[in-house]
Protein backbone atom coordinates (compact mmCIF):
# COMPACT_ATOMS: atom_id res chain seq x y z
CA UNK A 1 0.00 0.00 0.00
CA UNK A 2 2.82 2.42 0.87
CA UNK A 3 4.57 1.65 -2.41
CA UNK A 4 1.32 2.33 -4.26
CA UNK A 5 1.06 5.76 -2.63
CA UNK A 6 4.68 6.51 -3.53
CA UNK A 7 4.10 5.69 -7.19
CA UNK A 8 0.99 7.88 -7.14
CA UNK A 9 3.01 10.79 -5.75
CA UNK A 10 5.64 10.32 -8.48
CA UNK A 11 2.94 10.28 -11.15
CA UNK A 12 1.36 13.45 -9.78
CA UNK A 13 4.78 15.15 -9.72
CA UNK A 14 5.31 14.26 -13.38
CA UNK A 15 1.82 15.52 -14.26
CA UNK A 16 2.44 18.74 -12.33
CA UNK A 17 5.74 19.32 -14.12
CA UNK A 18 4.17 18.75 -17.54
CA UNK A 19 1.36 21.19 -16.66
CA UNK A 20 3.95 23.78 -15.63
CA UNK A 21 5.78 23.28 -18.94
CA UNK A 22 2.53 23.70 -20.86
CA UNK A 23 1.69 26.90 -18.96
CA UNK A 24 5.22 28.20 -19.59
CA UNK A 25 5.01 27.47 -23.33
CA UNK A 26 1.49 28.95 -23.48
CA UNK A 27 2.76 32.10 -21.76
CA UNK A 28 5.60 32.39 -24.28
CA UNK A 29 3.15 32.08 -27.17
CA UNK A 30 0.90 34.69 -25.52
CA UNK A 31 3.80 37.14 -25.25
CA UNK A 32 4.56 37.10 -28.99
Amino acid sequence: MVVFLRTLKKKFKKIGLSIQKLKFLYGKIDMD
